[in-house]
């Protein structure tokens, strides 16, 4: 069976620091197998270009990738139960770590990782207690999550439009159900 941690709130003494971390270029560190490049094939300027590697995007790309970071969660919540939570969405990870111990669990996460060969985007890589992953402030004092304020502006402003029947361009009507989607779709985990 899958291995669940036990989450618990911290104590009143205790608070939190958040670690967050990007694979750097994880799609294209997936190798495909010579069999499978014919679905990979793209036509530029009479040119045929064969992608041996996975392509952000497509689906075999995140199936093969996600297994994979899937993998390395389950690994790390084995390798260091005392982590109360570990996020992942695509290739941005989050770790929740006890503020008593998270310096010397960092490193310990990180090392891990990095001797297991994850390539990490090092200047996205940050510990502290208030953090902004996937376009979210969360702040581990409070506790609270918010949207960062340059993302806010943006859907301020669709929704704005929305509500003065302004007109869209098309780009615009493509963009703005996934904006608004991401918008609230952290509201019913938070």
């Amino acid at each position: 069976g899958d291995f669940v941690p036990e989450w618990r709130w911290p104590a009143p003494d205790e608070s939190w620091s958040l670690l967050k971390a990007d694979v750097s270029k994880a799609h294209r560190r997936i190798k495909v197998k010579a069999k499978d490049w014919k679905y990979q094939i793209a036509k530029l300027d009479g040119e045929y270009w064969v992608n041996k590697v996975g392509t952000y995007g497509m689906a075999s790309a995140q199936l093969y990738w996600g297994r994979l970071a899937a993998a390395l969660l389950r690994l790390m919540y084995w390798i260091f139960p005392s982590v109360d939570w570990l996020f992942v969405f695509v290739d941005d990870f989050a770790w929740l770590l006890r503020h008593t111990t998270a310096q010397p669990l960092a490193t310990a996460i990180l090392a891990t990782l990095e001797a297991l060969g994850v390539p990490f985007s090092w200047k996205k890589t940050v510990l502290s207690t208030a953090n902004i992953w996937l376009g979210f402030v969360i702040d581990t004092i409070t506790p609270s999550l918010h949207m960062a304020a340059s993302r806010h502006v943006i859907v301020i402003q669709l929704l704005t439009k929305l509500a003065n029947g302004d007109v869209f361009t098309r780009k615009g009507i493509e963009q703005a159900p996934g904006r608004v989607q991401w918008a609230t779709a952290a509201c019913p985990l938070a």
